[in-house]
């Protein structure tokens, strides 16, 4: 299966770390996965007080992005991020803006792709692990916000 980032276009400007990318891709896949396991390995991925926003409002804490994750998931089967490119405000990577595209199929069997971009602000990048501190959701397809505000059945 191919990673989110497989076809990324990346910044030209200096080398792209490694952890940058093993973290979107493992953070995409996560996101894409259903279930306790994999809502508490994707809130890892957060600083102890990160916050996520997204459809629903910040989200702040990684108990509290776990939280939102089932109700997330309760209108769709399916879904699948793809990243198509990275932009950096800093050298070290540590404040990126990440364009993409999301898939996703329904309950209802429709199925819509839309577009998003996200900036990501991690924390301390010479950690072996750096965390999100910030994940904020500027645009998602408006075919995906009809869909989450549809009575769809569950």
């Amino acid at each position: 299966m191919a990673t989110a980032t497989a076809s990324a276009k990346w910044p030209d400007v200096g080398e792209v770390p490694q952890w940058l990318k093993n973290w979107l891709d493992d953070f995409y896949a996560l996101a894409d996965t259903q279930g306790d396991e994999a809502s508490r390995k994707f809130a890892a991925h957060f600083a102890e007080d990160g916050v996520q926003y997204g459809l629903g409002g910040p989200l702040r804490g990684r108990e509290a992005i776990v939280q939102a994750r089932a109700p997330g998931w309760k209108p769709m089967d399916w879904r699948k991020h793809e990243v198509l490119q990275i932009f950096t405000a800093r050298r070290d990577y540590s404040d990126v803006l990440v364009q993409g595209r999301i898939t996703a199929v329904f309950k209802n069997k429709q199925e819509v792709s839309g577009e998003f971009a996200v900036q990501i602000v991690f924390d301390d990048v010479s950690a072996p692990e750096p965390k999100a501190v910030l994940y904020k959701n500027w645009s998602i397809s408006v075919n995906l916000i009809i869909n989450r505000r549809q009575k769809l059945p569950c």
